[in-house]
């Protein structure tokens, strides 16, 4: 597995890399308004909702697609938050914030130089092996 350079969030002001957004896969249509109501309280926080047809586009790529792109369209992929440009300490509020609805677990993953260039595929792939992995550690 090539290291994608993901690193523990701290409550900085420093800001993560890439720009300003969200990618998220496998939420239901309810479980997409819960998470917008919660994107909303983020100024100018973009959310793309990735779909099957998504499987194989860059990270940088998807991240160019339009606000709410994929909006509305139940999901039945890996549920995923792939998130990009946080402040951390922002980062960290939303976290709780998504934590708090109490909905099924999802993996959670940073954009980097690296993984930006992997297909949504390739960093599902790379996240199960990641979550397969951790309670061996």
């Amino acid at each position: 597995m090539e290291n994608s350079g993901f690193k523990k969030i701290t409550e900085s002001e420093k800001r993560l890399y890439g720009k300003y957004g969200l990618l998220v896969s496998g939420f239901s249509k309810n479980e997409q308004d819960a998470l917008i109501a919660i994107v909303e309280k983020f100024n100018s926080l973009k959310v793309i909702f990735v779909q099957d047809e998504h499987m194989d586009t860059l990270l940088k790529d998807m991240f160019d697609k339009d606000d709410r792109c994929g909006y509305g369209n139940d999901s039945s992929l890996k549920r995923v938050i792939i998130f990009s440009g946080f402040k951390e300490k922002d980062l960290v509020n939303f976290m709780e914030r998504v934590k708090a609805l109490s909905l099924r677990k999802n993996l959670w993953a940073a954009l980097t130089p690296i993984s930006e260039k992997w297909t949504i595929r390739r960093l599902i792939k790379e996240l199960e092996l990641e979550d397969k992995e951790m309670p061996k550690k």
